[in-house]
Order: C-alpha cells, then structure tokens, then sequence
C-alpha cells in the first residue's frame, strides 16, 4: 500500500485538485466499503469521513500516478485508514480498492 503522503505546507493553495476530488466524491461509498468488508473491521460506513477538504486528504500516488489515494477517519475508533484505488484509462472510474488503518 503507498504511503507517500504529500507535503501540504509547500503549496501555497491547500485546495484538493479537482480531478482527484471529482473522484474521491463520485466513489465516496466504494472508498468506505474498502475499510467497512475489510476482515475484523468493527466500523459502519456511516461512521467514516474523507478527508474531502484538504489537498493532503485526497492526491495521486507519487509512486503510481494512476492510484487514488485517500485518508478516511474513523469518528468513533479514531483510526485514520488510507484507501487506494487504481484509475481506469478513462480516467472517469476506480478499481481495485485496498484499505489500511495508518494510525
């Protein structure tokens, strides 16, 4: 799982890019699903949030340009997961969802 987390104090503009948050909101319930039929996750979709409104909450692989990355919150565990996701040709849809609890 990439962990490659973007710098967000060297842009001066902390606005997520728009492509990668069209995405990010457009597959929000697949994101989720990726932590919640994760084995042993204890967590409801309606208990996550993406991190929508900062650059560093949504972004593009520095490692492989065409994965999504995204940070979701736990609101009642506390846990941060990452979520990747593979961009299609297209680049209008998500495959192959992973999920990982980071901190």
């Amino acid at each position: 799982m990439n962990t490659n987390f973007p710098n967000p104090g060297i842009e001066k503009d902390n606005c997520p890019e728009t492509g990668s948050h069209d995405l990010a909101v457009k597959f929000e319930a697949q994101i989720k699903d990726a932590i919640v039929k994760k084995p042993n996750s204890n967590v409801s979709a309606d208990e996550l949030s993406l991190f929508l409104k900062d650059k560093a909450g949504v972004y593009l692989s520095k490692e492989d340009p065409d994965t999504l990355c995204c940070l979701v919150c736990g609101n009642k565990n506390g846990l941060i997961y990452l979520v990747t996701a593979k961009i299609t040709e297209n680049g209008q849809e998500l495959a192959d969802f992973k999920s990982d609890a980071i901190g």
